[in-house]
């Protein structure tokens, strides 16, 4: 038997029935509750309350644990643990502090803190305000109420107030003086293979010579769609995905209409399509629990290389031998199981929306697990 929860959190007097399972010889069996059904448990009812027997309701926050018996049999689910969500205590913005020059802006982020120890996005729910509208001001403009405008130079508190409790939360922005002049991006040349991705920092510079990093305020371009997209996606404005092998040029323009191409400081993307995978080491033999963290190489046409270590997505013959967990980060780490021998395999992956996405050639690594 299980407890099938769409979310571990629950509200304070929110009362729900719960889907119940039944495990059977043949498979699942939704349960019916009263009699002759099933009843939930609550480890701590002044916690979650059970009403009626089969309705779960927070009554207060904390953390409690719900079981559900049939009452035919006895036989009982494993217990679940729920956190009941209290009131708002606290609200946390961020950044605490930004830096932006006239005539960008800066979206934060409001997180509601709730006991026990949970949290939720807050940001389109507050309200926002400007402690000197002469140098930032806040629109909440509806879908993006957290965007604030600089006008000129100085510091400013921003506040963001939560209306229905009251409570609020500041940060600071300071505005440089001046108007951009120049805008540089890094690196100058970046190389990628079809599918891969890169994203650029963008600087501005002032008069003075003081710098900032304009990346996710200003709009990037390709002068070539053919070649390669610029995505400008929120967070992550400055990502540029390779299409088709060739040369394109990338442009940053700030909101006051400054660019790069202004003073010929675009930058240039090359893509080229990859002619072999090689995995390094080719051959490893180690004892069970040894970690090995592989380095897959793309070769272009040209023979240069590509590291694709961490665009790669690793699996082994017999994964019983061996373990590729393809966590993020460290996706070549495999570690070894149990004597005997495999062959690990790596492909470049697109991992954009959380999956593989494997194309191209495939790598391979023959490996031996002590016994």
């Amino acid at each position: 038997m299980d407890v099938d929860l769409a979310s571990l959190e629950r509200d304070l007097l929110r009362l729900e029935s719960l889907e119940v399972r039944g495990v059977f010889e043949f498979g699942y069996l939704n349960l019916s509750f009263g009699t002759g059904g099933y009843g939930f448990e609550s480890s701590d009812p002044s916690v979650l309350e059970i009403v009626n027997g089969v309705f779960v309701r927070g009554v207060a926050a904390g953390v409690a644990t719900l079981t559900a018996r049939d009452l035919a049999t006895g036989i009982t689910s494993p217990p679940v643990q729920i956190k009941v969500k209290g009131n708002l205590a606290s609200i946390t913005l961020t950044p605490a502090t930004a830096t932006r020059g006239i005539g960008e802006w800066e979206s934060f982020t409001g997180i509601g803190n709730y006991p026990p120890d949970l949290t939720e996005l807050l940001t389109q729910q507050l309200v926002y305000g400007s402690s000197d509208p002469s140098v930032a001001v806040a629109d909440n403009t509806p879908g993006a109420r957290s965007r604030v405008r600089t006008v000129g130079a100085g510091t400013a508190t921003i506040t963001a107030t939560h209306v229905p409790t009251g409570m609020s939360a500041t940060s600071t922005i300071t505005v440089l003086p001046g108007a951009i002049e120049r805008i540089t991006i890094q690196p100058s040349t970046i190389v990628r293979n079809p599918n891969n991705d890169f994203s650029y920092t963008a600087i501005g510079h002032y008069p003075d010579g003081s710098t900032i990093n304009v990346t996710q305020i200003v709009t990037w371009t390709s002068t070539d769609g053919f070649v390669a997209t610029a995505t400008n996606m929120a967070g992550d404005r400055s990502r540029v995905v390779a299409n088709f092998p060739g040369q394109t040029g990338i442009i940053a323009t700030h909101p006051s209409g400054v660019s790069s191409h202004d003073t010929g400081d675009d930058a240039t993307f090359v893509v080229k399509p990859i002619v072999k995978l090689s995995l390094k080491p080719e051959s490893q033999r180690a004892d069970v629990g040894f970690v090995e963290r592989y380095t897959l190489v793309g070769t272009f046409d040209d023979q240069t290389n590509i590291n694709l270590t961490q665009d790669a997505f690793y699996w082994a013959e017999d994964p019983t031998v061996v373990r590729a967990d393809n966590v993020a980060g460290d996706r070549s780490a495999v570690e070894f199981l149990k004597p005997g021998n495999t062959t690990l395999h790596a492909a470049f992956a697109d991992w954009t929306y959380g999956y593989p996405a494997v194309s191209g050639s495939v790598a391979g690594a023959f490996i031996a697990v002590k016994p």
